[in-house]
């Protein structure tokens, strides 16, 4: 269903763009976009924590020189989209190796299937926050948003 969603969303974003830069040159954008949907299907299909970390990580480069190359002013928005997304990357990282360090595993099925979830609450509500904080920093959500209006402008 992601990898579904990813690759649509992602070709609509292709098409309009199309039309939206008519007559301009346009090869490093196509090559963001393609490498930033690239990075999001192997986000989602993802099954070893470390490739999903580095995913990850794939996405927040992507996004800041997509950011970067809309103008000459996108210097300083792209520098604060790049400072909160890896802000919430270094938490991911942190869920990842708490995960790894209690689990024993980077295999996510495996790592998911522990009885470490059930067993030790502190552990599983330790990487549900950090989880939580890197997926809002990357989604511009409240209160990790303000890195978003200008990176839109």
């Amino acid at each position: 269903l992601f990898v579904a969603l990813v690759l649509i969303v992602g070709a609509l974003v292709m098409i309009y763009s199309t039309a939206y830069f008519r007559g301009k040159p346009t090869v490093s954008y196509y090559t963001l976009m393609t490498a930033f949907a690239a990075s999001m299907t192997m986000l989602v299909l993802a099954d070893d924590l470390v490739l999903l970390f580095v995913s990850w990580e794939f996405t927040t480069l992507c996004s800041y020189l997509l950011i970067l190359r809309s103008g000459p002013d996108a210097g300083p928005p792209a520098a604060r989209t790049l400072l909160v997304t890896v802000a919430g990357g270094l938490c991911l990282l942190a869920a990842v190796a708490t995960i790894v360090v209690r689990t024993g595993t980077t295999h996510l099925s495996t790592a998911l299937a522990d009885p470490a979830w059930s067993e030790d609450g502190t552990f599983a509500t330790t990487v549900a926050i950090l989880v939580a904080v890197a997926a809002m920093t990357k989604s511009a959500q409240f209160p990790f948003h303000a890195w978003l209006p200008d990176a839109m402008v």
